[in-house]
């Protein structure tokens, strides 16, 4: 499955993403960030491309929902390494509550955590 990253390190984290490799995609994640590469450009370009990818292929019946749960803990361990890049520069004049959840073991709950991070960091 093609990302279409140029970017060799964000088509690498695409595709462990895609691989369900935890410990690979939170390493690539890490190497990009060391490169300069930006968190938001890290999970625009390299994470987010993957799970366009698996969408579609879950939709189509191409990928199983099991390959996407195992994807899930790629997606995880990307995001534990960019969540604190993303949010740290958060204004601070108001506060807001969001309530958010999902049932215990949902599939949607991978969808959660990236509305959660986005919100943190807008």
């Amino acid at each position: 499955m093609a990302t279409g990253s140029d970017d060799p390190v964000l088509a690498g984290i695409a595709e462990q993403v895609e691989k369900g490799n935890a410990p690979r995609t939170k390493a690539l994640v890490e190497k990009a960030l060391a490169g300069g590469c930006e968190a938001w450009d890290v999970l625009n370009g390299g994470i987010m491309p993957a799970l366009r990818i698996l969408g579609d292929g879950l939709k189509d019946g191409a990928v199983s929902l099991a390959e996407v749960m195992i994807s899930v803990g790629a997606v995880k361990a990307g995001l534990s390494v960019l969540e604190p890049l993303l949010v740290r520069n958060i204004a601070t004049g108001r506060d807001a509550v969001v309530v958010i959840g999902t049932v215990l073991g949902d599939v949607h709950s991978l969808g959660k955590d990236l509305v959660v991070t986005l919100l943190k960091a807008s």
